[in-house]
């Protein structure tokens, strides 16, 4: 989701509730939320302003009123996992390494070939995402922890000799080859280590484009 996307409706939703939300608690709902597309939170921000009720306890949508107005809260783990690995095939690709925050996710991804493989599965996905979920599911509840699955940059220059670089080549290098950390409601902070492993790319989530009247665009 665009950061500037969710302060315009987090401020139209404080001016709209008369509750403003403190920016150390917006920052906690954006890195929460982030997951989430501009459609999927445009189309909360709406259906909050339909029904949402506020209350002594809640005078403003907690974190879990928006997953659940989103539609994700009804979501499944493993179906979640098939969106985040869409977005991230559509935001970071192939090239990166990427860090989903779950092993399983990880070691799921590897058994069907590897970043690189995954990340361009387009009209594959429709194939492969029911047998993808069931072992997502196998995996997840054996707590398979694979480490973040490499991207074709790292894969390339795995075997890479450094010697007689200087240090700010070296330091590129590195950073180039660190994972992209790829936010979604299951993301767990070092949850997995950061050793050996394979690597893959993905598919494009399609955005849905929703009028939601007179919230600002």
């Amino acid at each position: 989701m665009d950061n500037k996307n969710f302060i315009t409706k987090i401020a139209f939703l404080a001016k709209y509730l008369g509750k403003d939300l403190l920016p150390d608690r917006q920052k906690i709902y954006f890195e929460a939320l982030k997951f989430l597309t501009d459609s999927q939170f445009n189309n909360a921000v709406q259906k909050i302003v339909e029904s949402f009720i506020p209350t002594t306890q809640a005078p403003f949508p907690l974190i879990a009123h928006f997953l659940q107005y989103s539609g994700i809260a009804g979501t499944n783990r493993a179906q979640m996992v098939v969106l985040a690995v869409k977005k991230a095939a559509e935001t970071v690709g192939a090239y990166n390494t990427v860090d989903f925050g779950d092993g399983a996710l990880h070691a799921v991804i590897n058994r069907f070939g590897g970043w690189p493989i995954v990340a361009r599965w387009f009209d594959e996905w429709k194939f492969n995402e029911k047998n993808f979920i069931l072992a997502y599911e196998a995996a997840y509840a054996a707590c398979e922890n694979d480490p973040p699955c490499k991207g074709i940059y790292e894969i390339n220059n795995d075997n890479v000799s450094t010697a007689g670089w200087t240090d700010g080549q070296k330091r590129l290098f590195d950073r180039q080859k660190e994972p992209k950390k790829i936010t979604w409601i299951g993301y767990k902070e070092n949850s997995t280590p950061r050793v050996e492993n394979k690597n893959n790319d993905v598919l494009l989530l399609s955005e849905l484009s929703k009028n939601i009247g007179n919230i600002p665009k």
